[in-house]
């Protein structure tokens, strides 16, 4: 008479068999304490203890903004002899447009449905740093414009007419023709009788012409780039 002889057990089944008892015994550990706080200190306690072990909500994600193009500025002058000078350009249709002004926010105006903007800049004595941002109607901000300097100078240009003297007498033909010489500001316009003179970059300037009999009107003026003028007039007199 034959007898099956049982295999034994493997020791990987023993620890699994192990480890699958104590999951049982803890599950039932767990629900008989969960049974039992709702028992005794009722649904309101259980509640509330799941909800302080439940994750907590991740705030909403913020909508991020976007970082828009600068505006344009249309050309304007280096200089101005004026206290407000108008600065307009373009941006995004309907934007808050805001000048800053020597590093400062001084005002702001909207631009129209095509994006052009315009505003009155009041300017500094000096040299005035001005740039240009804006906010569009969804709240995004752009970056900041180059800065462009503008000069209020409201200073006429320094003139002299260093010869000839005014009042001074020629005679004859070898002194028919004199030579005006003189001295202004290097980046001035000049013009002496309504012709236009060059300025050397030392500011002095020289210029031939041919007078009449009897007397003579020279009139010399210089023009600063801000549009000063300084006007100098002297009378030379010509006798054969």
């Amino acid at each position: 008479m034959r007898f099956n002889r049982r295999k034994p057990r493997s020791r990987l089944a023993e620890i699994e068999r192990k480890k699958t008892s104590r999951a049982v015994f803890l599950s039932l550990i767990i629900i008989l304490a969960i049974g039992f706080i709702a028992i005794k200190f009722g649904l309101e306690l259980l509640v509330k203890m799941a909800i302080f072990l439940s994750p907590k909500n991740q705030p909403a994600e913020q909508t991020q903004k976007l970082l828009l193009p600068a505006p344009v500025i249309n050309s304007t002058p280096t200089a101005t002899n004026s206290a407000q000078i108008k600065i307009s350009g373009y941006a995004n249709s309907m934007a808050k447009v805001i000048f800053i002004i020597n590093g400062e926010t001084s005002n702001s105006s909207a631009a129209d449905t095509e994006g052009y903007f315009e505003s009155g800049i009041n300017l500094e004595k000096g040299d005035n740093f001005i740039s240009v941002k804006y906010t569009d109607t969804a709240g995004n901000d752009s970056r900041e414009s180059q800065s462009i300097t503008i000069a209020r100078d409201d200073e006429s240009p320094t003139l002299t007419i260093d010869s000839p003297s005014g009042g001074t007498v020629f005679h004859g033909q070898d002194q028919k023709t004199i030579e005006i010489k003189g001295k202004t500001e290097s980046e001035a316009s000049l013009t002496i009788n309504n012709r236009y003179v060059s300025v050397k970059s030392d500011g002095s300037f020289s210029y031939k012409l041919g007078l009449q009999e009897s007397d003579n009107q020279i009139s010399v003026i210089s023009k600063d780039k801000a549009g000063n003028l300084t006007d100098k007039k002297i009378i030379l007199r010509w006798q054969p």
